[in-house]
């Protein structure tokens, strides 16, 4: 089924997946919209939010901040086997236990466009994003002042086989150590 979620504060959640919020759809497409996640753990995946399907998943305009995880993706980890699209959201202030301290991203087309990654932290490696996927398009974000203690503390791209491609493009990436 198709899933929409508009305009909710998740706050205070803890889970094994998506302490504020969880999402699984088979085929459905996922639209996720003006939302604040705020204060959530999760065990495993995803802070503030874990959602996976099979059909298109789109995050636009949230807030996703001060949520950790004691895995993978302390702010949001996002899977689809189709197309991911994050546009104009605010991920900062995230802590990961493992990796991804802001996001962790995969799918087959992955697009994260105009959106800001702030002060998030990885113990292992990826402080920012882990974006994973078959064609990805990182566009016009803000990747500043992350931090991992292992590598990548930006930005990381993730591409397995030759035929898999990235543009990367008019994003400002300062100030991140790893």
């Amino acid at each position: 089924a198709d899933f929409e979620c508009d305009g909710i504060t998740f706050q205070n959640g803890s889970a094994e997946r998506g302490g504020g919020l969880r999402i699984d759809s088979w085929n459905g497409n996922v639209t996720v919209s003006n939302n604040i996640a705020y204060g959530n753990h999760a065990a495993e995946f995803g802070g503030g939010l874990y959602v996976s399907s099979g059909g298109t998943i789109t995050l636009s305009h949230n807030t996703i901040y001060g949520n950790d995880s004691d895995y993978y993706g302390g702010g949001a980890s996002i899977h689809g086997e189709g197309t991911l699209v994050l546009t104009a959201n605010v991920i900062r202030d995230n802590i990961a236990d493992g990796a991804a301290g802001g996001i962790h991203a995969s799918g087959s087309s992955v697009s994260v466009i105009n959106n800001l990654f702030y002060g998030n932290f990885a113990t292992w490696y990826h402080g920012a994003v882990l974006v994973e996927g078959d064609a990805i398009q990182v566009i016009n974000n803000t990747i500043a002042s992350n931090l991992s203690e292992g590598l990548g503390a930006g930005l990381t791209i993730g591409l397995e086989d030759d035929t898999d491609s990235a543009w990367i493009y008019n994003n400002i990436i300062y100030a991140n150590s790893g």
